[in-house]
């Protein structure tokens, strides 16, 4: 097996049953490839599981963020929306206030961002 189908395997072994990125998983998929072969293949498959680790990471983040603090039942509903878009519940939920926004929000998850401000609104007719 090469070094990024190791890499590949390992990282898909580092989520527990609910998806989200486990401690002790990650621990042992370390572990088992640090065994047998040589520094640099050792290296190149940490390497290349960590990357795949950190993009699995990055992707079940989601960072709400809203020009005023939203209430719990409007951060539930875009929640929802989230998961409903992405297909996924596992994923872990920040807020941040960015008056910038001027209103509304926009959410990051992951490479994709869904944006309903005043701030882009005003950029649109510039």
């Amino acid at each position: 097996m090469n070094a990024a189908d190791e890499a590949k395997l390992l990282a898909e072994c580092s989520a527990g049953p609910d998806g989200r990125i486990d401690p002790k998983r990650v621990a042992a998929a370390c572990e088992v490839a640090c065994r047998g072969g040589s520094a640099a293949r050792k290296l190149a498959v940490l390497r290349k599981y960590e990357r795949l680790v950190q993009r699995k990471a990055r992707a079940a983040s989601v960072t709400v963020e809203s020009s005023a603090e939203l209430s719990d039942a409007a951060f539930e509903r875009l929640k929802k929306f989230v998961e409903s878009q992405t297909g996924r519940g596992d994923l872990t939920f920040a807020r941040r206030v960015d008056p910038s926004l001027i209103g509304g929000v926009r959410i990051i998850c992951g490479d994709i961002i869904w944006e309903r401000s005043a701030k882009l609104s005003l950029e649109s007719i510039m």
